[in-house]
């Protein structure tokens, strides 16, 4: 009973009765699947407060939620073994925060790196990160993989750029770690610890990075040896 429960509340009649951008395509959904699985519904969040009411709404209903961003790297982690609700972040893209002349800026979790570094760009500034799907990874998918691209030899990877993070529990409550400062010293180092946990122990919804002066040029060499003993 408990389960048929669960089902009938995760069903999009539930979910659109709380929420206003509610996908229940099948074919739609199968974007979002993990592993095989597809959820019976998908709510696209367009402010952080969409993603703490679903996760609040999620818990009291012993629902699964898995959030999305560019959706580049799902295949990561262990496979769930439940999925209700798909939460697409990809409409929280806004940046909240830029202080040029700081090196800092603030960005909602769904906007991509490639409209990032765009947006840098005017004031000769970037995010020494990189993806290998630059125009759809999104900062706070970068975040939660933590992984680097050819970059991280030089300059690391996105935990070694994330200065605050701003996440919400899987009971809905919104947490803030670290700040808007380089210089933060005060409090554990929360947006260290959600850097690359695959999104087990929150949604990242915002992010605090420092950023570097943009190099006059940016050039890749590659070299070919006909041995690894060459």
């Amino acid at each position: 009973m408990a389960g048929a429960e669960a089902g009938d509340a995760a069903r999009p009649s539930s979910l659109s009765s709380l929420f206003d951008n509610v996908d229940s395509d099948s074919n739609r959904l199968r974007r979002y699947a993990v592993d095989d699985l597809v959820p019976d519904g998908a709510v696209r969040a367009t402010a952080i407060e969409d993603v703490e009411r679903l996760q609040s709404f999620a818990t009291e209903r012993d629902l699964s939620v898995i959030a999305h961003g560019g959706r580049t790297m799902r295949d990561l982690g262990m496979p769930p073994r439940k999925y209700d609700v798909a939460l697409d972040l990809s409409g929280l893209d806004q940046v909240v925060d830029y202080e040029p002349n700081d090196f800092t800026i603030t960005v909602q979790a769904g906007m991509t790196l490639a409209e990032l570094q765009r947006h840098l760009a005017t004031n000769g500034q970037f995010l020494p990160l990189d993806h290998p799907n630059f125009e759809r990874a999104t900062l706070g998918g970068i975040c939660s993989v933590g992984r680097g691209g050819l970059r991280r030899g030089s300059f690391g990877g996105p935990r070694d750029w994330l200065i605050g993070m701003r996440m919400v529990k899987a009971d809905g409550t919104a947490i803030k770690g670290g700040g808007k400062v380089v210089k933060n010293v005060s409090g554990y180092d929360l947006p260290k610890l959600f850097a690359g946990s695959l999104g087990t122990l929150g949604v990242i919804v915002e992010v605090t990075l420092k950023l570097r002066p943009q190099p006059a040029s940016d050039q890749i060499v590659a070299l070919n040896a006909p041995s690894l003993e060459s």
